[in-house]
């Protein structure tokens, strides 16, 4: 998938999304549907689905819904500390 320009990469990532909300049996015929004759898309789209599912599933899923539990978890964290008795900048 190299070479690919910003509009192509936006192509493949938005039916990737769109893909993966389709349940698992429907996903390569989704996609077969979507892109009609543009075969080149449909195979690196088919290409990201195979990946994902090797990857269990992690591969799509967003940095922020990846995140949000953990972020949430040392938000509390930082919120039970108690205030440093140090001013800003001192050691």
């Amino acid at each position: 998938m190299k070479n690919l320009t910003h509009y192509r990469w936006q192509q493949i990532d938005t039916l990737f999304g769109q893909a993966l909300e389709q349940p698992p049996e429907y996903r390569t015929s989704f996609v077969l549907e979507a892109c009609g004759a543009d075969t080149e898309l449909c195979n690196h789209v088919k290409q990201l689905l195979q990946l994902h599912e090797e990857a269990g599933g992690i591969i799509g899923e967003s940095a922020g819904t990846f995140a949000a539990p953990l972020l949430m978890e040392l938000k509390e964290q930082i919120e039970d500390e108690p205030p440093s008795s140090g001013r800003i900048g001192s050691e």
